[in-house]
């Protein structure tokens, strides 16, 4: 019995269904590169290899990909994916500390230091066609608090109980017991000492 895939190949054959394979961030070979007017349209069966430039990778991970010209166009798809460095952030490192980069549609998962807390929630951040969804962050409790405080003054559903703030010379010693209706935090108690 006869696929579609087979069909459709057979019947292709000999003409020449794929164009140049325009990729973004990615290159033929040279000699294909320089010899494109020849080469392209490509007939049904003949493959090129392909690479990603610096900062980029193939979705296999390979330098060098493999692509053949089908009765549907080039397959596998030609892409290159963004590459984003696992450098650790300061005061803090990622999860999987043997992992040195993730690619394009990957999650990260980064932990803070004692005394430190992950800016973003969960501490996960996205690898995008851009880099970092936003960069991974640890910042110090006392910065938590000001991020904290300016939250609970945009919103209505909040309510602070028993705020104590003592001043002495520049230093505020502030503690809040908090909670936070926002539906993903529940309520909390936090403390600190911010320096003004």
């Amino acid at each position: 019995m006869v696929s579609m895939v087979d069909l459709v190949e057979t019947l292709y054959k000999g003409k020449k269904p794929c164009d140049y394979p325009a990729i973004e961030n990615g290159k033929l070979s040279e000699s294909l590169e320089y010899h494109k007017n020849y080469y392209f349209p490509a007939s049904v069966g003949q493959h090129v290899d392909y690479h990603c430039v610096d900062g980029y990778s193939t979705p296999s991970g390979y330098h060098w990909v493999r692509i053949v010209c089908s009765g549907r166009g080039w397959f596998p798809e030609p892409k290159c994916l963004k590459i984003c460095n696992a450098r650790q952030p300061e005061n803090g490192y990622f999860s999987q500390s043997w992992k040195k980069a993730y690619k394009e549609g990957e999650r990260a998962k980064y932990v803070c230091n004692t005394d430190y807390q992950t800016e973003h929630e969960g501490g996960e951040v996205t690898c995008t066609k851009n880099g970092w969804s936003s960069p991974p962050r640890c910042i110090r409790q006392s910065e938590c608090a000001c991020i904290l405080l300016r939250f609970l003054a945009k919103t209505s559903k909040s309510i602070i109980t028993s705020p104590t703030l003592i001043r002495h010379h520049r230093l505020v010693n502030l503690s809040l017991k908090c909670k936070l209706w926002d539906g993903s935090h529940g309520p909390f108690v936090f403390s600190s000492e911010i320096l003004l």
